[in-house]
């Protein structure tokens, strides 16, 4: 498997400035419901049809790592993810051992389908996080009323933390882009799938170009076969 040695930067003209970014309305009252839940510890809810949402709040440490494993018994169960702000943070990585995972609304949150014969779901998801405030919504996709478990694990505090991810770091201003590219293992240029994790604070396209478009920082991640790179974006005003 070819390995990144690094990511190459070229600083590009600014760009027309994007307009600011609006909280999600999906994340409406999330900080008023949200349970704080410790690292590493499974939680049980019981959900109805007409009570189908179960709020966690999680503070994270330090960069690295949030991981969500759930088990549930509800037909389809929604995940998501939100930063202090309201804004969609999307998974880096999601499966499931039983039944099937989909990523929905562009990737905006996960459904998770339970298998029929076994009456129910398990799966996990991976996302990149900086330190700060999250928000996780569970949502329960039955007509009846089921239970559900999840764990959260993140970097904490209080000793129960994922390991600590280090970045190359780039400031930019809003409305200005930066060109990256990937060079593997035998010197070649890459070719490379690029994601971020807060597309409402840097965009990147198929071919690395970031766009900053609000302040806030954003982890812009390329992935060739199992090996990564990720790169901070901070976007001032």
């Amino acid at each position: 498997m070819k390995k990144f040695l690094s990511i190459l930067l070229s600083l590009a003209m600014a760009v027309t400035a994007m307009a600011a970014f609006a909280v999600s309305s999906s994340a409406s009252g999330i900080a008023d419901t949200a349970k704080s839940i410790k690292s590493g510890e499974w939680n049980t809810v019981q959900l109805s049809y007409s009570q189908q949402e179960a709020d966690f709040k999680v503070k994270v440490s330090e960069e690295g790592k949030l991981k969500i494993n759930i088990s549930s018994k509800f037909n389809w169960t929604e995940i998501y993810v939100y930063d202090a702000g309201g804004n969609y943070i999307r998974a880096d990585s999601q499966s499931a051992s039983v039944g099937d995972v989909h990523r929905i609304n562009g990737g905006d949150y996960l459904e998770y389908y339970a298998n029929s014969a076994m009456e129910k779901a398990e799966g996990k998801a991976t996302y990149s996080v900086l330190k700060g405030t999250y928000y996780i919504r569970m949502r329960n996709g039955s007509t009846a009323t089921d239970t559900a478990k999840i764990k959260i694990t993140y970097p904490s505090a209080d000793g129960s933390s994922d390991t600590k991810v280090s970045y190359l770091s780039v400031t930019l201003a809003k409305g200005s882009t930066l060109q990256l590219g990937a060079v593997l293992s035998d010197g070649k240029d890459g070719t490379a799938e690029w994601s971020s994790s807060k597309t409402s604070v840097a965009t990147v396209n198929s071919k690395g170009k970031v766009t900053a478009k609000a302040k806030g920082t954003a982890i812009i991640t390329a992935k060739a076969g199992d090996s990564s790179v990720k790169i901070k974006v901070k976007v001032t005003a």
